[in-house]
């Protein structure tokens, strides 16, 4: 007979669920993190150039 609710399944089964959700948090934690890394080195790359593109220019006033 197949276990209908969350309360009759096995031990092992839990075991399981649990390291499978606690290993899918951790690995899209990870890429959110290396995404983020990624979003800030572009933005201090953008950031840069604009300095620069600003340092270059001939303001009269």
């Amino acid at each position: 007979m197949p276990a209908t609710r969350l309360e009759d399944l096995p031990n092992e089964l839990w075991l399981e669920l649990f390291v499978y959700f606690t290993w899918s948090e951790l690995r899209s934690t990870w890429f959110q993190w290396k995404l983020n890394n990624r979003i800030q080195v572009l933005a201090e790359v953008a950031q840069s150039r604009v300095a620069l593109a600003l340092s270059s220019m001939s303001f009269t006033t």
